[in-house]
């Protein structure tokens, strides 16, 4: 999340937005979203919250997880793909879940449990759907677990 962070930070200064625009445009108090651009975040923040700052910002969500992600350019733009404004955190969630079943289709969710840390509960309602808004933790430690990285996990 320490990469996702600072690039939205990067991209958030760059493009001149306050935390309280933020917090006004995502309708999230400028508490949570100081909490989520915060270096010390400790990844508790839950989907809805980084998708909404992402469609603030007009990046793309996938992205903010590899380096460089809104830096300039020699040409003096920035380096970004921006938010399709059709997806939400619903969407990403879903193209998560699938990514996860094709990974662990000859596996149990006991497998899936071993290589991520999580239990087998909160694993079975993120594949079914029932949790409907995780915390980005949970679905770093499947990515890290399944050794693939956290951008293609969501695309």
């Amino acid at each position: 999340m320490k990469i996702a962070v600072e690039n939205l930070n990067r991209i958030r200064i760059n493009k001149g937005f306050t935390y309280n625009d933020l917090a006004q445009i995502t309708g999230y108090s400028k508490n949570s979203i100081q909490k989520l651009l915060s270096y010390n975040n400790n990844s508790k923040s839950r989907l809805d919250i980084v998708v909404k700052v992402c469609k603030a910002l007009d990046v793309d969500f996938p992205s903010i997880f590899e380096r460089g992600v809104g830096t300039y350019t020699a040409q003096g733009g920035l380096v970004y793909i921006g938010f399709d404004n059709d997806v939400g955190q619903e969407y990403y969630l879903k193209k998560f879940v699938n990514k996860v079943r094709i990974e662990i289709d000859n596996y149990t969710h006991y497998y899936l449990k071993t290589v991520s840390g999580l239990s087998e509960s909160t694993i079975s309602d993120l594949l079914n759907l029932k949790t409907k808004n995780p915390q980005i933790e949970t679905l770093l430690k499947i990515a890290k677990g399944l050794e693939i990285s956290e951008s293609e996990m969501f695309r």
